[in-house]
């Protein structure tokens, strides 16, 4: 079976055209198919157009079709993070700093996340002003792509937000 891929409308399309008989099939956690005039057209939502295609007999895989979705941590960035919390230098190659700019004193926390989510540095500061600066020792990881989760409570109010860091050499 040859693929031919369409795009219409945002939704791609996978068209099946009968070379041969080896009844590949591209399993759709949403779409569908249907036979229209002997062609058979497949359809799934955020299915990739322009990929490359790799086959054995009985087999046809195709890169990045129906990537899943990343499961929800249940925790919603806040914007009061976003906006009274500085996160710097990034990229960094040995400190990362942490310099707040909130209202009143609370407790800072951070996790620490390598590529994998396994964490890898754990914090917990208690703020009496809420403007101490913190600083992270990356020295001891490797260069790569890390996720720093801060939480800060401030008089049972708590805010979270997630922030991208990259450590170099």
């Amino acid at each position: 079976m040859k693929h031919i891929f369409l795009t219409v409308a945002g939704l791609a399309f996978v068209l099946g055209v009968h070379a041969q008989s080896v009844g590949p099939t591209t399993l759709n956690a949403q779409g569908g198919s249907a036979t229209v005039g002997g062609n058979t057209y497949e359809w799934s939502i955020a299915e990739m157009t322009l990929v490359s295609t790799a086959s054995v007999p009985n087999i046809v895989v195709t890169q990045g079709v129906l990537q899943p979705m990343p499961p929800s941590t249940g925790v919603k960035d806040n914007k009061y993070l976003a906006e009274n919390l500085k996160v710097y230098p990034i990229p960094t190659q040995d400190i990362l700093y942490l310099e707040p700019s909130f209202l009143n004193g609370g407790t800072l926390s951070y996790l620490l996340m390598d590529a994998n989510g396994k964490t890898i540095a754990r914090h917990e500061v208690t703020l009496n002003t809420g403007h101490e600066r913190q600083s992270v020792d990356m020295n001891a990881f490797a260069a790569g792509n890390y996720m720093l989760q801060v939480q800060y409570n401030e008089g049972g109010n708590v805010n979270t937000n997630t922030f991208k860091v990259q450590k170099l050499h």
